[in-house]
Protein backbone atom coordinates (compact mmCIF):
# COMPACT_ATOMS: atom_id res chain seq x y z
CA UNK A 1 0.00 0.00 0.00
CA UNK A 2 3.28 2.08 0.07
CA UNK A 3 2.31 4.49 -2.36
CA UNK A 4 -1.14 4.01 -2.33
CA UNK A 5 -3.24 7.18 -2.62
CA UNK A 6 -6.65 7.38 -1.34
CA UNK A 7 -8.82 10.26 -1.89
CA UNK A 8 -11.74 10.64 -0.44
CA UNK A 9 -13.80 13.51 -3.02
CA UNK A 10 -17.32 14.88 -2.41
CA UNK A 11 -19.31 18.66 -3.12
CA UNK A 12 -17.69 20.29 -0.62
CA UNK A 13 -20.84 20.44 2.00
CA UNK A 14 -21.52 18.50 5.20
CA UNK A 15 -18.42 16.26 6.61
CA UNK A 16 -19.23 12.84 4.80
CA UNK A 17 -15.38 12.85 3.15
CA UNK A 18 -14.01 14.93 6.45
CA UNK A 19 -15.41 12.24 8.33
CA UNK A 20 -13.97 8.98 6.21
CA UNK A 21 -10.83 10.50 5.89
CA UNK A 22 -10.47 11.32 9.82
CA UNK A 23 -11.36 7.34 10.56
CA UNK A 24 -9.13 6.38 7.95
CA UNK A 25 -6.18 7.98 9.71
CA UNK A 26 -7.68 7.23 13.00
CA UNK A 27 -8.44 10.85 14.01
CA UNK A 28 -11.68 9.82 14.94
CA UNK A 29 -12.34 6.74 17.02
CA UNK A 30 -14.52 3.93 15.28
CA UNK A 31 -17.67 2.82 16.51
CA UNK A 32 -17.60 -0.10 19.30
CA UNK A 33 -18.81 -3.19 17.56
CA UNK A 34 -22.20 -4.07 19.13
CA UNK A 35 -22.77 -0.17 20.19
CA UNK A 36 -25.44 1.80 19.20
CA UNK A 37 -24.69 3.72 16.03
CA UNK A 38 -22.61 6.87 16.64
CA UNK A 39 -24.23 10.62 15.76
CA UNK A 40 -22.32 12.85 13.53
CA UNK A 41 -22.42 15.84 15.78
CA UNK A 42 -22.09 19.46 15.44
CA UNK A 43 -18.86 19.24 18.31
CA UNK A 44 -17.55 16.22 16.09
CA UNK A 45 -17.64 17.99 12.99
CA UNK A 46 -15.72 20.94 14.17
CA UNK A 47 -13.47 18.68 15.42
CA UNK A 48 -12.27 17.29 12.15
CA UNK A 49 -10.21 18.73 9.65
CA UNK A 50 -13.22 20.43 6.95
CA UNK A 51 -15.74 18.84 9.19
CA UNK A 52 -18.10 21.61 8.63
CA UNK A 53 -18.05 21.16 4.88
CA UNK A 54 -15.01 23.25 2.28
CA UNK A 55 -15.52 26.97 0.71
CA UNK A 56 -12.94 28.37 -0.66
CA UNK A 57 -11.38 25.23 -1.11
CA UNK A 58 -13.24 23.57 -4.24
CA UNK A 59 -11.57 22.16 -6.62
CA UNK A 60 -8.09 21.42 -4.62
CA UNK A 61 -6.36 18.16 -3.66
CA UNK A 62 -5.98 18.65 0.32
CA UNK A 63 -3.25 16.38 1.73
CA UNK A 64 -5.07 15.49 5.50
CA UNK A 65 -1.88 12.45 6.59
CA UNK A 66 -0.49 9.29 5.87
CA UNK A 67 -2.45 5.78 6.80
CA UNK A 68 -0.59 2.61 8.96
CA UNK A 69 -0.15 0.59 5.75
CA UNK A 70 1.42 4.04 3.97
CA UNK A 71 -0.82 5.07 1.90
CA UNK A 72 -1.65 8.73 1.64
CA UNK A 73 -4.72 10.41 2.59
CA UNK A 74 -6.85 13.06 0.47
CA UNK A 75 -9.55 15.28 0.39
CA UNK A 76 -11.30 16.60 -2.63
CA UNK A 77 -13.93 19.11 -1.75
CA UNK A 78 -15.12 18.70 -6.34
CA UNK A 79 -18.08 21.00 -6.08
CA UNK A 80 -21.81 19.54 -7.70
CA UNK A 81 -19.92 17.41 -10.60
CA UNK A 82 -16.50 16.49 -9.79
CA UNK A 83 -16.14 14.05 -12.83
CA UNK A 84 -14.20 16.48 -14.73
CA UNK A 85 -11.90 17.23 -11.66
CA UNK A 86 -11.34 13.53 -11.37
CA UNK A 87 -10.61 13.33 -15.31
CA UNK A 88 -7.79 15.82 -14.55
CA UNK A 89 -6.33 14.82 -11.76
CA UNK A 90 -5.74 10.91 -13.23
CA UNK A 91 -4.23 12.58 -16.69
CA UNK A 92 -2.04 14.95 -15.09
CA UNK A 93 -0.72 11.85 -13.16
CA UNK A 94 -0.56 9.66 -15.94
CA UNK A 95 1.34 12.63 -18.01
CA UNK A 96 3.92 13.39 -14.83
CA UNK A 97 4.55 9.51 -15.12
CA UNK A 98 2.81 8.07 -12.48
CA UNK A 99 0.42 5.05 -12.51
CA UNK A 100 -3.53 5.56 -12.25
CA UNK A 101 -3.62 2.83 -10.18
CA UNK A 102 -1.97 4.10 -7.30
CA UNK A 103 -5.19 6.69 -6.85
CA UNK A 104 -8.10 5.64 -5.10
CA UNK A 105 -10.98 7.84 -5.73
CA UNK A 106 -13.85 7.11 -3.02
CA UNK A 107 -16.91 9.22 -3.22
CA UNK A 108 -18.21 9.81 0.06
CA UNK A 109 -21.86 10.75 -0.56
CA UNK A 110 -22.36 7.99 -3.24
CA UNK A 111 -20.83 5.31 -0.99
CA UNK A 112 -22.49 6.71 2.13
CA UNK A 113 -25.52 6.38 0.39
CA UNK A 114 -26.56 9.73 0.99
CA UNK A 115 -26.97 12.36 -1.83
CA UNK A 116 -26.20 16.05 -1.27
CA UNK A 117 -29.19 18.07 -0.29
CA UNK A 118 -31.29 15.22 1.28
CA UNK A 119 -30.57 16.29 4.45
CA UNK A 120 -30.33 12.53 5.98
CA UNK A 121 -27.97 12.13 8.56
CA UNK A 122 -29.64 8.77 10.23
CA UNK A 123 -26.89 6.11 10.42
CA UNK A 124 -24.08 8.29 8.57
CA UNK A 125 -21.48 7.71 10.85
CA UNK A 126 -21.79 4.06 10.28
CA UNK A 127 -22.33 3.74 7.13
CA UNK A 128 -19.37 5.69 6.39
CA UNK A 129 -16.96 3.49 8.77
CA UNK A 130 -18.53 0.69 6.72
CA UNK A 131 -17.14 2.61 3.59
CA UNK A 132 -13.21 3.34 5.10
CA UNK A 133 -13.02 -0.24 5.90
CA UNK A 134 -13.84 -1.51 2.92
CA UNK A 135 -11.24 1.26 1.40
CA UNK A 136 -8.58 -0.18 3.54
CA UNK A 137 -9.46 -3.77 2.25
CA UNK A 138 -9.20 -2.90 -1.19
CA UNK A 139 -5.88 -1.18 -0.90
CA UNK A 140 -4.56 -3.90 1.05
CA UNK A 141 -5.62 -6.41 -0.75
CA UNK A 142 -4.17 -4.43 -3.93
CA UNK A 143 -0.83 -3.67 -2.65
CA UNK A 144 0.05 -7.51 -1.70
CA UNK A 145 -1.10 -8.46 -5.29
CA UNK A 146 1.86 -8.88 -7.70
CA UNK A 147 3.12 -6.32 -10.43
CA UNK A 148 2.56 -6.87 -14.29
Amino acid sequence: MGNKKIIYHWSGRGASAPLAAALHLGLVEPALAGTATRKLTRSLAGAIPFGRGAGKERGTLIFLGTGTGGEKVYLLPRGKDGKLLITLIQETARLLGEDPETYCFVDCELGAGRQPGTGKAKGLFRRIEEMVLAVKEEARERATLPGP
